[in-house]
């Protein structure tokens, strides 16, 4: 049996982020994270950049108001963090810019 090939990187502060967030965003994470990998596209993901000094990274919808934060850097898919849309405002503490 053969392993897939990871078309992703995650970050300690990711891996962080998912284990603390709920069962439910968990599982919806799965769902999204799948359908973005098909078709980063896809109207459901309300995929867009972000601004100010998250001008580098870019979001997809999970659930609610619930965000996967992410990057490419050296042509690969890093996620950097699963975070609500209200606390974007302390994200600077989180990332590193």
């Amino acid at each position: 049996m053969t392993r897939r090939r990871q078309k992703y990187n995650t970050t300690s502060t990711f891996n962080t982020s998912l284990s603390r967030s709920g069962k439910d965003i968990r599982r919806s994470y799965k769902a999204r994270l799948n359908l973005f990998l098909k078709n980063h596209q896809d109207p459901k993901l309300k995929d867009h950049q972000m601004s100010g000094k998250l001008k580098n990274y870019r979001c997809f919808n999970i659930k609610g108001e619930w965000i996967t934060i992410y990057s490419y850097r050296g042509g690969k898919l890093f996620l950097e963090l699963i975070t609500t849309h209200t606390d974007l405002n302390s994200i600077d503490k989180i990332l590193t810019f």
